[in-house]
């Protein structure tokens, strides 16, 4: 390599692109004006034709202008950390050349920088351009890398760096992370003190894995239908809104998750934490074919399955499962329940008592009553998974009454290893309810929307979390601003 080369070629990366701030159309082409890194000056923008630029930053830009807010953080990009690796055109002379990237590929998402950063590294040792010199060069320096600032390579200039979710995003992640991997910092004073986490184990382990990778799959519902005796009508993805068959999806995959521990607690229960709506949200990934349709689900026969698209009507949002079908699909064979969006207590509890041993129940949105709990004690002795996801009582937040039979429920439930209960603006369980909780318990969650747990609930679950041998993941969240509590095992 020539001296001249050496002061030539690291200019053709030294002022990249830092974002395009808008479009024009200039003599019936589009172009765009662009900030530089370290140019600061407005008049140092400049306008540069499409072709001068990356195609994925030119869609992106497209996207954030044209596209509602909700399709916005639909957008993968916005989910978390991305690795790119970029081939920058070589012998650029001008302050538009040297911007100029041409393909690129693009890694991720990843939920911390830190993921990004080792996925750059081994980017990095595996591309021909950095051999033999990156790694004394960088050190453990993270990215940008840049090939001239060591080697001509084989001609290609290449680029590797991290594009990171905006600041409010990022700031949810950073707050979920802490809440998710650890003892979360509370305020309260009536908030417990909860033990340390301990080191987490690959086998059996609940809670936050970085490398879990949540898949947007929104065919996933046509491939697998709901079966004819549940109703509904089939449907699309393009039906729906656009965010809605990945919530459905989302919502899917929590409930197979669930019912994959129960059956064999080994394979552990994972999530991934993604920017839904500009909030961090836990995303469950069932182990590998696990998810709907997927060889290791659970057999057509033993379960009925109310998470699906086909049982939502995409005019209204409104479901379409009805009683009568509800209780035709619920037979003696039935051993795993998800039901979505159903508000007939008195029928779900029917439902219920219709099927057999049953081991895991997710209910997603729906009513329970009194005679729901009765139905599910009644199938206590082989109960192992509970779990409620948004849920309301009947008649409002239940009384002493409601707190006995869930007491019952719970003392019933000897097997059980996963309890989960959120609630939409009510905390019917009651904390003298949460005393029953079984040592046979591996993990509990508690999560009441809209409102912040009683002081008691609180104590009782500090308590529970001392008291169970077993427990290992334990997540309370109550609303913003109130105290969070969280462990991991």
């Amino acid at each position: 390599m020539t001296g001249s080369k050496r002061t030539r070629e690291p200019a053709a990366i030294e002022y990249p692109m830092e974002a395009i701030l808008a479009e024009r159309k200039h003599r019936g082409k589009a172009q765009f004006l662009i900030k530089w890194t370290g140019y600061d000056d407005p008049d140092d923008t400049t306008w540069e034709p499409e072709s001068h630029l990356c195609a994925d930053d030119v869609a992106e830009f497209r996207a954030s202008r044209a596209g509602s807010a909700e399709q916005r953080v639909a957008k993968p990009t916005v989910d978390g950390f991305f690795v790119e690796v970029c081939f920058v055109t070589p012998q650029s002379t001008s302050k538009a050349q040297r911007g100029a990237l041409g393909a690129s590929e693009r890694h991720g998402p990843y939920d911390t920088r830190a993921a990004a950063v080792a996925k750059a590294k081994e980017l990095r040792d595996c591309e021909a351009a950095f051999d033999g010199w990156a790694l004394r060069f960088y050190g453990d320096k993270p990215p940008p890398y840049a090939s001239t600032d060591g080697s001509a390579g084989d001609g290609r200039n290449v680029v590797i760096r991290i594009r990171g979710p905006g600041k409010r995003a990022a700031h949810a992640m950073r707050e979920a992370e802490r809440l998710a991997t650890g003892l979360a910092q509370v305020s309260s004073p009536l908030a417990p003190q909860l033990s340390p986490p301990a080191t987490p184990v690959t086998l059996g382990f609940i809670g936050h894995d970085q490398s879990a990778v949540a898949v947007v799959d929104p065919g996933v519902f046509v491939r697998f239908r709901a079966p004819a005796v549940l109703g509904g009508r089939p449907s699309a993805p393009t039906d729906f809104p656009p965010t809605y068959p990945y919530c459905a999806q989302r919502l899917s995959d929590m409930c197979h998750a669930v019912a994959a521990y129960a059956a064999e607690p080994s394979r552990g229960a994972r999530y991934a934490l993604q920017v839904v709506q500009h909030v961090m949200t836990i995303v469950w990934v069932p182990p590998a074919g696990c998810a709907r349709g997927g060889p290791l689900a659970p057999a057509p026969d033993s379960i009925v399955d109310c998470m699906t698209t086909d049982l939502i009507d995409p005019s209204n949002g409104e479901s379409l499962l009805c009683a009568r079908n509800l209780l035709r699909a619920s037979t003696p064979q039935t051993t795993v329940f998800f039901c979505n969006t159903f508000s007939d207590h008195e029928a779900l509890a029917r439902a219920i008592d219709a099927c057999g041993a049953l081991m895991t129940v997710c209910l997603i949105e729906c009513a329970l009553s009194p005679a729901v709990l009765v139905a599910l004690a009644a199938k206590g002795k082989s109960l192992r998974a509970l779990h409620l996801h948004a849920c309301s009582f009947a008649g409002g937040h239940g009384g002493a009454a409601e707190a006995v039979e869930w007491a019952e429920l719970l003392r019933a439930a000897t097997s059980l290893v996963w309890f989960y209960a959120g609630w939409m603006g009510c905390a019917p369980v009651g904390a003298a309810a949460l005393d029953a909780l079984p040592p046979s318990l591996h993990a509990l969650g508690y999560d009441v929307l809209r409102m912040s747990p009683p002081a008691d609930h609180f104590c009782a679950l500090d308590a529970a979390q001392r008291r169970l041998p077993n427990l290992r993941w334990l997540m309370v969240q109550p609303e913003e601003g109130q105290s969070s509590m969280a462990l991991a095992r």
